[in-house]
């Protein structure tokens, strides 16, 4: 039998409902009008995430809860292979409603492996990360807590954030560089965290707001000085 559906109730966040926000970045069909040198087109987001197919296959082609893995994983590869052909040429009403978007892809995705078997193909390598990332978690807290500049902390932590982000799995550039660290052995999964974060791009970033998520938090912990927290 294939792994059963989990279903998971989610707390309610209502902090996270905000006036006019809007959680997907990049607009992924931007039109014919818009400036080719300015904006990432659709095509080029689509290969995005159809490179990212051979990762997903991979991972649940070994995924030893799932009976007859391999076939299935093959299934899950040429059935979102097709969906993604389907936005590029822009017939894709039958797949969601609206522009494509991430989070629709995404879903999109997770619905493909789904509908083949698969409940969470990177359930055991989330794992075994999870436990290399809480044995270096003491250090790094202890790297932040000495930091004296209030700023300067605030983006070590965003920072941090960014270099675990990198090992997204779902992204076939961040499959590389986690096979890379691998291939490093011991000194790969002890120092590879601080070597991604020493390699981020450098500020300004390409969507850059910093400074004022910096403002408003000094201000709302109280940490602001002068003009600080004016949240302008």
């Amino acid at each position: 039998a294939r792994v059963s559906r989990m279903v998971t109730a989610f707390a309610a966040l209502p902090q996270l409902v905000l006036g006019g926000y809007r959680p997907t970045t990049f607009d992924y069909d931007p039109g014919r009008d818009t400036d080719p040198g300015t904006l990432v087109t659709k095509e080029q987001w689509v290969e995005v995430f159809r490179s990212s197919i051979p990762e997903f296959s991979k991972r649940a082609a070994s995924d030893l809860r799932v009976p007859n893995s391999q076939d299935l994983s093959r299934q899950f590869a040429a059935q979102f292979g097709a969906d993604l052909d389907s936005v590029t040429a822009g017939d894709h009403t039958h797949l969601f409603k609206g522009a494509p978007t991430v989070l629709k892809l995404c879903a999109l995705r997770d619905k493909r492996l789904r509908d083949a078997g698969f409940a969470d193909c990177f359930a055991e390598v989330k794992k075994h990360e999870n436990e290399k990332a809480l044995k270096q978690l003491p250090g790094v807290l202890a790297e932040i807590d000495a930091i004296q500049d209030r700023e300067a902390r605030i983006l070590t932590l965003v920072q941090g954030v960014f270099a675990g982000n990198v090992f997204d799995l779902g992204a076939a550039a961040s499959a590389e560089l986690h096979a890379e660290r691998d291939r490093m052995g011991k000194q790969g999964k002890t120092g590879f965290f601080h070597k991604t974060r020493a390699g981020l791009k450098k500020k300004p970033w390409c969507v850059d707001d910093f400074d004022l998520f910096s403002r408003r938090w000094l201000s709302e912990s109280g940490d602001a000085s002068g003009d600080a927290g004016d949240g302008d």
